[in-house]
């Protein structure tokens, strides 16, 4: 199921790319104009000066406006880190959990600059601003009947009603791939902290006849149900790229301070030593390269969504969060390193090791 549904997905993607590559700024605005005359929407160029009197159509590049878009490009290219959820059931993990993460930067990659290219060549770069300005602010007078997505450009190009099908449904198939994930990750994080002695001892309670973790999914759902009905009585504190932020925080900057520290701490020399990617470029181990450079990407990731002015409503309610998650995490540590030591238990020799796969 889960191949059927990553194929279909990744078709509507291709398809929908390969529409938006075939045609150019002129074409699209006729068939954009079109529809806009049927639902008493501005037409192309309008779009593009009333976004411009907003002050959302730039004259040219600029860094500001590139590094702003850091968040959305790190949403999409970094998660390749998931594997190591499912690390101890990959064949030959030495190599397989390194090129999937790979695989899993350079594909987006791809697909990211390929649709930046379209987007400002084929579609036409200002009505891209004008889309993000639709897209972020939402303004009135935009009265089409879909979202201001690359997607729906390119459904709009095609009277093949299976493309169209195919280039939505993708929407709903990568949806519907996030659920086991999200499952998956869930479960198998508070079920290896549990295994670590950091954590209630009914976590690594297996289902006898299922043999999995049922008391989790059902923690998940529940937590899952209850954000759900969050969103809809306050659908404007919804975090959208705010967790990117977090994602910043407390994977990449603490991975890369982590990889930097890693091959000079003595308490774990012998770890750094028996790993099969202890590599060095000259004299400088390549984890310590590749900890400043996701500690740089951490870093840039957090002014995009501060100096963002789309971002500031949401960085009222996103700032404290970011805070009271690494609050709360190193009082759950410190709890349950407290409450095991006084079982007898001494829960740091579970990260003196390395983990079996």
């Amino acid at each position: 199921m889960q191949k059927i549904t990553f194929i279909l997905g990744m078709a509507g993607v291709i398809i929908g790319m390969i529409i938006l590559s075939t045609t150019n700024p002129q074409h699209f605005a006729s068939i954009y104009d079109t529809i806009a005359a049927e639902y008493g929407s501005p037409k192309y160029h309008e779009v593009i000066e009333l976004a411009r009197e907003a002050g959302y159509v730039t004259e040219g590049w600029n860094w500001i406006s590139t590094l702003g878009l850091t968040p959305s490009i790190a949403w999409a290219i970094t998660y390749g880190f998931a594997i190591g959820y499912i690390g101890g059931e990959v064949k030959r993990p030495e190599r397989n959990i390194l090129l999937a993460q790979i695989l899993a930067a350079l594909i987006p990659t791809i697909f990211c600059v390929w649709n930046g290219y379209v987007m400002t060549y084929n579609i036409g770069y200002e009505f891209t601003e004008a889309s993000a300005y639709i897209d972020n602010e939402g303004p009135e007078w935009y009265t089409m009947p879909f979202p201001p997505t690359w997607a729906n450009y390119a459904a709009i190009l095609t009277d093949n009603i299976l493309l169209k099908f195919l280039i939505g449904f993708k929407f709903i198939a990568f949806d519907y791939y996030w659920i086991p994930f999200s499952y998956i990750v869930f479960a198998r994080v508070l079920f290896a902290q549990a295994m670590d002695n950091i954590g209630p001892r009914w976590f690594i309670d297996l289902n006898p006849r299922f043999g999995t973790p049922v008391k989790l999914y059902f923690l998940q759902w529940i937590l899952g149900q209850a954000t759900i009905v969050h969103y809809c009585l306050y659908p404007e504190v919804l975090g959208g790229l705010s967790v990117t932020g977090l994602d910043a925080l407390t994977v990449w900057a603490i991975i890369g301070i982590s990889c930097m520290l890693f091959p000079y701490v003595k308490k774990v020399r012998t770890i750094w030593e028996a790993s099969p990617h202890n590599w060095k470029i000259g004299k400088i181990p390549v984890a310590v390269i590749a900890g400043i450079l996701s500690i740089v990407m951490a870093g840039i990731v957090i002014w995009s969504v501060y100096a963002s002015p789309a971002m500031g409503g949401l960085n009222i309610y996103w700032t404290p969060i970011y805070f009271g998650a690494g609050f709360a995490g190193v009082i759950w540590y410190l709890f349950w390193r407290w409450k095991r030591a006084k079982e007898g238990i001494d829960v740091t020799l579970a990260f003196k090791e390395l983990p079996p796969e």
